[in-house]
């Protein structure tokens, strides 16, 4: 008898991931409360809602899900390197965020960008040398055009890429009583919060392990430049984004949180970071 509820709730979870993989997340959120309150020790149905959490950037109420977790079943592996990576964001916040005396919190973004170019830029030097040594080992005598064409393609386009981003990727977020602000190495975009109409945070999960957020700060004046901010796993130049949140919440308002597919189209330009 103990052994049907379990095998009846799994199937349960199980529905609740294919609509996740429809895209009905929201209707997947529901029909996982509704599963929760059947049978609160499930696990399973505990960490889709661990991930849930996360994809919403809701990352305090995430933790809360992997603690339980954990205490359920302290040999799951899931579970274990979900606390082993909130431990890890703790240090993050060490090397990638400051809070300055007045109280002011100051994020070094992670560059992305710059890696990216750099390591297309490293590959397409060695593809386009590795292409000239072929050509002399197989006797083979390139044109002055053929050698121009790949210089260009494999060594000058990555090239300027990299510059490209060293001129325009963030050196600096600085979250303050009066505004956010993101620093490039040339120019300073700032917003006073009494400037700012609302903040928005969009997001999407089409799986537990495919996630998509972003945070928007809109001014009230449509001509002015607002801040679109990538927070998804792995692309976010944000590492502590808990912390970040916190301090948006702190120092103006918990940004609305809706699903991407009601996020409207912005009339501001947005600066995107």
């Amino acid at each position: 008898m103990g052994f049907m509820p379990i095998c009846f709730d799994m199937r349960h979870v199980k529905q609740i991931e294919e609509l996740l993989e429809n895209g009905q997340p929201v209707e997947a959120g529901t029909a996982l409360e509704d599963l929760l309150e059947l049978g609160s020790q499930n696990t399973s149905a505990l960490k889709l809602k661990a991930h849930l959490h996360g994809a919403k950037g809701e990352f305090d109420q995430e933790l809360e899900a992997w603690k339980r977790v954990h205490e359920l079943d302290p040999a799951d592996i899931e579970a274990r390197a979900a606390l082993e990576t909130y431990i890890r964001e703790q240090q993050e916040t060490l090397f990638f965020a400051d809070e300055l005396e007045n109280g002011d919190r100051r994020f070094v973004p992670f560059p992305y960008g710059s890696i990216r170019a750099t390591s297309t830029g490293l590959v397409g030097c060695c593809i386009f040398l590795v292409s000239l040594q072929l050509m002399q080992s197989y006797q083979i005598k390139p044109t002055l055009e053929v050698i121009g064409a790949g210089f260009l393609l494999f060594v000058l386009v990555p090239w300027f890429w990299i510059l490209y981003q060293f001129i325009v990727s963030p050196t600096s977020i600085l979250l303050s009583k009066e505004s956010i602000e993101v620093k490039t190495r040339f120019r300073r975009h700032r917003l006073n919060w009494d400037e700012v109409q609302n903040t928005f945070l969009g997001w999407d999960a089409q799986s537990a392990d495919d996630a998509w957020l972003c945070l928007w700060v809109i001014p009230r004046d449509k001509a002015k430049r607002g801040i679109e901010l990538n927070l998804s796993p792995g692309e976010s130049v944000i590492k502590p984004k808990r912390y970040f949140l916190q301090g948006i919440n702190s120092f103006y308002r918990s940004p609305t949180s809706m699903h991407i597919s009601k996020i409207p189209e912005w009339p501001n330009p947005m600066l995107k970071v």
